[in-house]
């Protein structure tokens, strides 16, 4: 199948495997005419059987969509949780210092929180549990 999707206002380009749940989506939206929650962002790529896989950049997407409006943010299963690098600076002795960045493991809605942004973030397994959230209001 090929879609094209063309709007009369300005939008962003969204495309890629990370796109393929949203898309998705929409296209099921679509076709059933039901109504999308706008505020709602998600990325997943999407499977033959219809689940929802995983994708990087979690972070950087989940900000960018905080940025954009978004008041969720739906991910793949497991990708809730993220790895961020925390700074850890010593000094040793006099003109020497030493940074080593430690791994922690955080709740990407406790990481927005800490930007500045209030999202709900839930991971979604299938299309049909991403589209079954998104229309419901």
């Amino acid at each position: 199948m090929i879609l094209t999707i063309t709007s009369d206002q300005e939008t962003e380009v969204v495309d890629g495997p990370s796109a393929g749940a949203a898309i998705t989506v929409a296209l099921i939206s679509a076709i059933t005419d039901a109504t999308l929650n706008e505020e709602t962002y998600m990325t997943g790529t999407i499977s033959s059987d219809g689940s929802i896989g995983p994708v990087g950049g979690i972070p950087e997407k989940a900000l960018a969509a905080a940025k954009s409006g978004a008041t969720h943010f739906y991910v793949p299963q497991g990708q809730g949780t993220i790895t961020i690098y925390v700074p850890k600076t010593t000094t040793p002795f006099p003109g020497w210092t030493t940074t080593v960045y430690e791994q922690q493991q955080m709740n990407l809605s406790e990481y927005l929180r800490e930007q500045g942004h209030t999202v709900n973030v839930q991971e979604v397994t299938s299309i049909q549990d991403a589209y079954e959230r998104y229309t419901t209001p």
